[in-house]
């Protein structure tokens, strides 16, 4: 057999080889985060007056879902906000009567033209207070928008 058809040949074959030869696995992507227990689901009441002195009717729920990576999601659905703006919120110690110290900033809500807010933060579940704590929620300081104004509904977990 001359040696260029022996090349030839085995060319084929290694061609053959490499094309039958399984394509290798992509690497199996982590599982994702799963529930741990249930959500648990804080009802936010009116508090305090809005910016134009009238009583606070706004009222919504907050919702707590820990993950198995370690993450809590805090979603925060509120209804009656004056519309068409930004609210801050926040997870302090202590009671709606009794506030204590900022624990975690839960970021802001958008209130839509009819008043409808929601917004949601991924947090550390280690960084939950064990100890009472309340999720409340302020208007803007008018005077200040990047200030926070007075708190216009609370709830405790």
């Amino acid at each position: 057999m001359p040696v260029e058809m022996f090349r030839n040949l085995t060319l084929v074959l290694l061609v053959l080889l490499v094309a039958c030869m399984p394509a290798p696995k992509a690497p199996e992507p982590p599982p994702a985060p799963q529930v741990v227990g249930e959500p648990k689901v804080i009802a936010l009441r009116p508090f305090g007056l809005l910016a134009d002195n009238r009583p606070s009717t706004v009222a919504g729920l907050a919702t707590l879902t820990s993950y198995s990576n370690g993450q809590t999601l805090l979603e925060l659905s509120l209804a009656n906000l004056p519309p068409n703006l930004s609210y801050a919120a926040n997870l302090r110690l202590g009671t709606c009567s009794n506030l204590g110290q900022v624990a975690l900033n839960l970021g802001s809500v958008f209130a839509d033209g009819r008043g409808v807010g929601k917004g949601s933060t991924r947090v550390p579940t280690s960084q939950i207070p064990t100890e009472r704590a309340t999720v409340v929620v302020y208007q803007r300081d008018v005077t200040d928008p990047k200030g926070i104004g007075g708190a216009i509904a609370c709830g405790e977990l």
